[in-house]
């Protein structure tokens, strides 16, 4: 018996070793190399894992930590990423355990929020996220853990704007204390997309993120690059700026394995669709839901098949893109955790009905999706000004012409979450620019301009005539 311990231990502590010495390679240029090097031996490297949970083999579970969370944020492997990090947990956490276990235990709670953030695996609540990331924090805090916080994690999980800010403010100080590009790269990123769609700070995100962009190329991290061209371009892309989002998006794409390829032929998509490149935007919308759907994500396939549904409205197919929008909407009500995805496709759905001249049957939409839109999100005001843009086009088809451009002026100081509402929204100012006194004009858009977020959920879906 004790030779086959001493036989498992030594099979334990060569793979963990393998893992500890992948670490900077997984997390710099060789990192797509490494990730073949330890799927090669995955079985055994996760076989090591639990014999040395089981052993309590402090030093080597510590010493290959940072690796193994790497591998299975970045890999396709996510569902065993969530077990595995799930029996970690298990395994330590009833033994509330110091020193090397301690971090171990901290590591996994936040490599387990990290891979749940980002959808693939549907989850209850966005709350559940949030207790393995705090909880995981604390540990690490009360251990002493130098926390290069946004290079473990992907993105802020707090789902305030306000509360996203500050603590990648604190990760960016933090990592810029201790010496951490890459901790600093991703805390650029993140503050960036924050300030952009949490505040409402459109130069003030682009800024940081192309300073995010610059050390991701000075490190040349492919998963970093990625998600720097990946997320600026989607923010030029929501300014209207298409021709300079285009190069970065192709970027993202070619600097993505995985599931960031779909995200990347989505972008894509709405890149070309922006362009009027309708043809090319609605192959690589294709692209993007047939890739989700071999890899079983389906939050992501359901969000890539609204695309497409929106690069058919935007070239007049009205009643083809109403009825891929209500295929997502079924789609997205049978499967967990995708109230958010529902509350947007139902806002498109409002467009779709709103330009089929159907506009009692937009009311319902816009109803029903506020009335689905996730509580932390009423607050948030990229989810606000979308709705705030399509009732606008209700407003002015009522005639209430200047509640449209107060409407309007909401959602274009914060901006336009999609393509599509973007072309209707400037469309729909121009018209009522043209059509109204200039004076009434300027003083309506004023009066929108000055409309703060706090209350206004509760004031669109009054409009709306309440909860349905």
């Amino acid at each position: 018996a004790g030779q086959t311990v001493d036989a498992a231990d030594a099979h334990a502590r060569y793979y963990l070793s393998l893992m500890a010495g992948q670490e900077a390679d997984i997390n710099g240029r060789r990192q797509y190399e490494a990730q073949a090097i330890i799927e090669a031996d995955q079985e055994n490297i996760q076989m090591a894992w639990m014999h040395a949970l089981a052993r309590r083999l402090a030093s080597e579970l510590h010493a290959a930590m940072r690796c193994v969370g790497a591998f299975f944020t970045l890999s396709t492997h996510w569902q065993e990423g969530v077990g595995f990090f799930r029996a970690t947990i298990d395994a330590l956490e009833t033994d509330a355990p110091e020193g090397e276990l301690g971090l171990v235990l901290g590591y996994a709670l936040v490599c387990l929020a990290d891979v749940l953030s980002t959808g693939i695996i549907p989850v209850e609540s966005q709350e559940a996220i949030n207790g393995f990331w705090w909880r995981g924090l604390a540990i690490l805090r009360r251990l002493g853990e130098p926390l290069d916080l946004f290079d473990a994690l992907g993105y802020p999980l707090s789902g305030s704007g306000e509360e996203d800010i500050r603590c990648c403010e604190e990760a960016l100080a933090l990592s810029r204390q201790i010496g951490d590009l890459s901790g600093e790269t991703w805390s650029l990123l993140w503050l960036g997309t924050s300030l952009f769609w949490g505040r409402g700070d459109r130069a003030g995100g682009e800024q940081l993120l192309r300073q995010a962009m610059a050390l991701a190329e000075r490190l040349g991290n492919p998963n970093l690059e990625a998600h720097c061209y990946y997320f600026l371009s989607i923010i030029l892309n929501e300014e209207g700026r298409h021709e300079e989002a285009l190069p970065l998006a192709e970027l993202a794409l070619g600097h993505s394995r995985g599931i960031g390829v779909s995200d990347g032929q989505n972008i894509l998509a709405c890149i070309l669709a922006g362009l009027e490149r309708y043809d090319e935007a609605e192959a690589c919308a294709r692209q993007a839901v047939a890739i989700a759907r071999e890899l079983g994500v389906a939050g992501r396939s359901i969000g890539h098949y609204d695309t497409l549904a929106d690069i058919k409205h935007l070239r007049g197919a009205y009643a083809e893109a109403r009825r891929i929008h209500e295929e997502c909407l079924r789609m997205a009500e049978q499967t967990t955790g995708l109230q958010w995805s529902q509350s947007v496709i139902l806002r498109h759905l409002g467009a779709d009905a709103w330009a089929l001249g159907d506009y009692a049957a937009c009311r319902a939409y816009l109803v029903e999706g506020l009335a689905r839109m996730p509580e932390g999100m009423r607050v948030d005001l990229g989810p606000l000004a979308g709705y705030a843009s399509g009732m606008a086009l209700l407003a002015a088809v009522e005639g209430r012409l200047e509640r449209a451009v107060e409407l309007l002026a909401v959602a274009e100081r914060w901006h336009y979450p999609s393509v599509l509402d973007r072309r209707e929204a400037l469309q729909l100012r121009e018209d009522l620019r043209a059509e109204m006194p200039a004076d009434v004009f300027q003083a309506a858009w004023e009066r929108g301009e000055a409309i703060p977020v706090e209350g206004l959920y509760a004031e669109l879906l009054a409009e709306l005539g309440g909860m349905p």
